[in-house]
């Protein structure tokens, strides 16, 4: 019977270690799910958490970003520094485009319609005639009307003197000539203009043709 009682008695104390093994190993996966879970949880805060950081930053780039370029944008089209410095804005310093006169512009020139003329030996034609474009340079630009006014009696005095010459005069010497049909021009057209208006300086050629 003892013999009996201490086998009972060890399977009793076999039974509760192995419970007590049991209940260990329970409570160790218990710990470790709990574990798990909360790391999941931190996980996902901390997920969480970055994702919104990273959000915030970007979305103040984009702000920062279009503000500026609205800044730039205004300025660029408002700026007073792109008006004349009338305005009040700095006047644009870049070098001024030259413009090129000649300096027949700067002269005042009235231009005569052509003289076409046969030249006459006494009362015969001999054949030949000569073709004469005079231009006045006057000494001031309101003799333009004084001219006009005075136009026909101008052309009669100056187809006078060309007749008056004989075709022995033209073909002796073209700058001879000229020169003298010149002197002549002044002398009979300034008379003819009206008293302080100006006179005729000079009379230029731009056609003297005798054949």
């Amino acid at each position: 019977m003892a013999e009996a009682e201490e086998i009972i008695d060890e399977d009793d104390e076999a039974k509760e270690l192995e419970a007590l093994l049991e209940g260990a190993e329970n409570d160790e996966a218990e710990g470790a799910e709990g574990e798990e879970a909360s790391s999941k949880k931190d996980g996902r805060f901390s997920f969480s958490k970055k994702t919104w950081i990273l959000v915030g930053a970007g979305t103040f780039l984009i702000l920062l970003l279009a503000g500026g370029a609205y800044f730039y944008l205004s300025s660029s089209t408002q700026n007073p520094e792109n008006e004349t410095a009338g305005e009040g804005g700095v006047a644009d310093t870049s070098p001024p485009v030259e413009t090129v006169k000649s300096p027949f512009n700067k002269v005042n020139i009235f231009t005569l319609e052509p003289f076409f003329l046969p030249l006459k030996s006494g009362e015969k034609e001999t054949g030949n005639f000569i073709s004469v474009i005079p231009n006045f340079v006057l000494s001031n630009n309101n003799m333009t009307q004084e001219i006009q006014n005075s136009l026909p009696a101008i052309r009669r005095s100056i187809y006078n003197i060309l007749n008056r010459k004989s075709p022995q005069e033209y073909f002796s010497g073209k700058v001879k000539i000229e020169e003298r049909i010149k002197r002549e021009i002044l002398t009979t057209v300034n008379p003819i203009l009206l008293a302080g208006t100006g006179t005729v300086t000079d009379v230029v050629f731009t056609q003297f043709v005798v054949k």
